[in-house]
């Protein structure tokens, strides 16, 4: 069943290998008969994959040793050090799900009324209910973030009560977080529950500072994780790629020159003109720049050579002055 996620010969080979190797195409069926597309599947089987690999490495020889702590282990020692890797705890569910459900491992025990801090957590959702009206899937939400923060301190500081929590506690558990691999829409929402348990733990008495206030607020800026800009051997490649035996193709590789080499924006390449273009001199002219002053662009060989394409093969008869045009009607400029 692995063919259905994976084409290249020896990826499958790979996967063949090692003490997980006779569940992942069991796994990789039951991804088919869910629906999954071709495309998750194989970020979920590769995950899969690499867990593979890191049990062999480690001495493992059958699968039932790896469990949800080896797992663990796998993203903190393996996945945390190539940066965010968010598609990895998730995978992971599926394939320890998958185990658990054939009885390769055994199925976690269900602990939940002997955790210390269910009380408290009973309490919490009360008052998340009552006082602050919160539904039930956002107190969910809230409650599991809190219920990271109670296990972490009990963890790190086993007989201390909450009620001797202080501010340097709360930074180095906003630090620890910051060092899992999660994405970081993941530690957010896991720092903003803490941030909301603390507020009630002020509110109820339990302890007397407002540690809420310890957590910072943790900027996530938009398009963050999209390159500046693309390195010029990807660039080369796409260039590269464009079919230019039709006429888009003559069109968009002379754009996409102009883009690459010479810097135009979008609006100086939908207002370029014929007239624009100085053959003899080997410039283009931008009479309506940015800064609403002309200027002078060398016509370098490439780029001329794909405008002379575009436009003596690619482009269709028109009155029309500016360079580029669109292929479909109603015909005219691509602006």
């Amino acid at each position: 069943m692995l063919e259905y996620f994976f084409t290249q010969r020896y990826r499958i080979l790979q996967l063949r290998r090692g003490p997980l190797a006779e569940h992942l195409d069991g796994l990789a069926r039951e991804l088919r008969l869910k629906g999954y597309r071709p495309w998750t599947g194989r970020q979920i089987l590769s995950v899969a994959g690499r867990l593979n690999i890191f049990a062999r490495t480690q001495g493992i020889t059958c699968a039932s040793q790896v469990d949800d702590a080896f797992a663990e282990r796998f993203l903190r020692e393996e996945l945390a050090l190539e940066g965010d890797y968010r598609y990895a705890p998730n995978a992971l569910m599926h394939l320890t799900d998958y185990l658990q459900r054939t009885g390769v491992i055994p199925m976690p025990s269900d602990d939940r009324l002997e955790d210390p801090d269910n009380a408290l957590l009973n309490r919490f959702d009360n008052h998340l209910r009552d006082v602050r009206g919160l539904m039930k899937l956002t107190r969910q939400n809230n409650l599991r973030g809190a219920r990271v923060f109670l296990r972490w301190f009990r963890e790190q500081h086993p007989h201390r009560t909450l009620s001797e929590l202080r501010g340097n506690d709360v930074l180095n558990f906003v630090i620890e977080v910051f060092g899992w691999p999660h994405t970081i829409l993941w530690k957010k929402r896991i720092c903003c529950d803490a941030r909301s348990l603390l507020r009630y733990l002020r509110w109820n008495g339990t302890i007397n500072q407002d540690l809420d206030r310890t957590i910072p607020s943790i900027p996530q800026w938009r398009l963050a994780n999209i390159p500046s800009r693309l390195p010029w051997k990807q660039v080369r490649a796409l260039i590269d790629s464009i079919d230019v035996s039709t006429s888009v193709g003559k069109r968009d590789k002379a754009i996409i020159l102009l883009i690459a080499t010479l810097g135009l924006r979008g609006n100086e390449i939908r207002s370029l003109k014929l007239n624009d273009i100085a053959w003899k001199s080997s410039e283009i002219y931008l009479p309506q720049s940015k800064r609403h002053r002309e200027r002078a662009l060398p016509l370098t060989r490439e780029v001329g050579e794909a405008l002379v394409d575009y436009i003596l093969n690619g482009r269709h008869k028109s009155d029309q002055p500016e360079v580029f045009l669109t292929q479909i009607a109603p015909r005219g400029s691509i602006a």
